[in-house]
């Protein structure tokens, strides 16, 4: 069978790269480009696992960490340009039209930027960190304007729709001449880690050794060079800055290191290994369920297990146990600090609501909240996998909770997402997700391992 690859990356990289499957496809490797014209749809087979490999920015690989997937960054690819001198780095070039008369980045003031989309770290991303870092706010400029694509923003700029912009260098430098004539660049943010070849840890030592052993590279690549985890960090830096320019901007901080966000102790490294011990605990309970006698049958064919554990309540519903015995699983857990003033009965009307729909879901294999310590419960999930993950995240009984209750009944929650590749190994943490409701708003973070260090001991 053959391995899908999806590239996310502007020219030159995107021909480049489907110029490194074909070679590699002749060398023996069987990956197939794919070619897709929507970079939601490319972003979503990578997020699925419909594609085993593909190109992103490093934002996207950080934030495709965030959310659960277990890619792995592999290599960067390095442009065959004077500027990158063998490096795996880039620029967001900050540029306006060649007669405008902006000379610098103060110039910018008052002026209306030309963005490709808020999913971008060169064009985005790294602009908004270099306004926090200069203690500029976002009322120092006019108008924001997504056009979609880096092409569009320049095409946009050059048409005088707007008065600067800011390009990915590996898009820039790769632009004819006349264009470039057209343009100039009157500041460079970075350098920044450059985009990174990432794959699912079943692909990627196949596809590291094919690269490895490839004696052609495409002309427009000077070499790849493999890349880590830690790589990344100036781009979950600058994300943060991005965050912080705005209370509302849309987005999860990322929370590094051993100690919590400031302010913020769930958040802690330790508070992460407590959570996940427990569920850990949660899961293994699981498994001696599969062959004791349920406590109930429901009606809608759900085998319910009750369980007394020093005076506390344990539940296991077990859904789909055929399926959940093949392993290689999504995961859920849900832990969270309940508010003295929540209205308990609501939250378990919504909880008995939620039961009675779980087997309408194709993929939702078992549910089991445990009572841990008095009035704490931890709730661990399984799922076929991440999409059958993501349908019940959009079940509207599930959001009308988290928008209705969420804010009355938790100071915090913890949402912890992993894989469970078989039911004879442990769970695998890839994220923990935060929410906190006692901030004016609600401030969301997330905490992913640094993979190969002490941080990714429980991965």
């Amino acid at each position: 069978m053959s391995l899908k690859f999806v590239s996310l990356l502007a020219e030159p990289l995107h021909t480049a790269l489907r110029e490194l499957c074909r070679s590699l496809n002749a060398d023996g490797l069987p990956v197939e480009f794919q070619v897709v014209e929507d970079w939601r749809t490319a972003q979503k087979m990578l997020s699925y696992g419909d594609a085993q490999l593909g190109a992103v920015c490093g934002l996207l690989y950080t934030l495709l960490r965030a959310q659960g997937t277990p890619v792995l960054p592999l290599l960067s690819p390095v442009l065959a340009h004077p500027r990158y001198r063998n490096r795996a780095v880039y620029w967001a070039d900050v540029v306006v039209r060649a007669d405008s008369p902006i000379e610098s980045f103060d110039q910018l003031q008052g002026k209306d930027w030309l963005y490709n989309e808020p999913g971008s770290y060169s064009g985005y991303h790294a602009f908004r960190a270099e306004l926090q870092k200069r203690k500029l706010g976002v009322d120092f400029l006019a108008k924001q304007i997504a056009t979609g694509s880096h092409a569009n923003s320049m095409a946009r700029l050059l048409d005088k729709e707007g008065d600067f912009s800011v390009l990915d260098s590996t898009f820039l430098d790769n632009q004819p001449d006349l264009d470039q004539r057209r343009l100039r660049r009157i500041a460079s943010i970075g350098p920044a880690p450059a985009p990174v070849l990432v794959g699912y840890p079943e692909s990627s030592q196949a596809f590291l050794q094919a690269c490895q052993r490839s004696s052609s590279l495409p002309k427009a690549l000077e070499s790849l060079i493999p890349v880590q985890d830690s790589h990344f960090e100036p781009i979950r830096t600058d994300y943060n800055l991005s965050l912080s320019l705005d209370y509302r901007a849309q987005g999860q901080y990322f929370v590094r290191g051993h100690e919590p966000a400031e302010g913020r102790p769930f958040t802690s490294l330790a508070q992460k290994e407590r959570d996940q011990s427990v569920l850990a605990r949660v899961a293994t309970e699981l498994l001696t369920r599969f062959q004791a006698q349920p406590t109930e049958r429901l009606e809608n064919g759900i085998r319910f297990h009750r369980i007394h554990h020093q005076q506390r309540e344990h539940h296991h519903y077990l859904i789909d146990p055929d399926t959940l015995h093949k392993g290689g699983l999504s995961i859920v857990g849900f832990l969270s600090q309940m508010k003295p003033s929540a209205d308990i009965k609501a939250l378990f009307d919504v909880d008995d609501k939620l039961l009675g729909e779980l087997s309408l879901y194709e993929g939702f294999l078992s549910y089991s909240p445990t009572e841990y310590k008095p009035g704490l419960w931890a709730n661990l999930a399984t799922f076929r996998d991440a999409r059958s993950r993501d349908r019940w995240a959009a079940n509207s009984t599930h959001l009308k909770a988290i928008k209705d209750l969420g804010p009355s009944s938790y100071d915090n929650v913890r949402l912890h997402l992993g894989v469970w590749p078989s039911l004879d190994k442990p769970l695998e943490w890839i994220a923990t997700r935060y929410l906190n409701y006692t901030d004016k708003g609600l401030w969301r973070g997330v905490r992913t391992p640094t993979l190969g260090s002490e941080d990714a001991a429980s991965h």
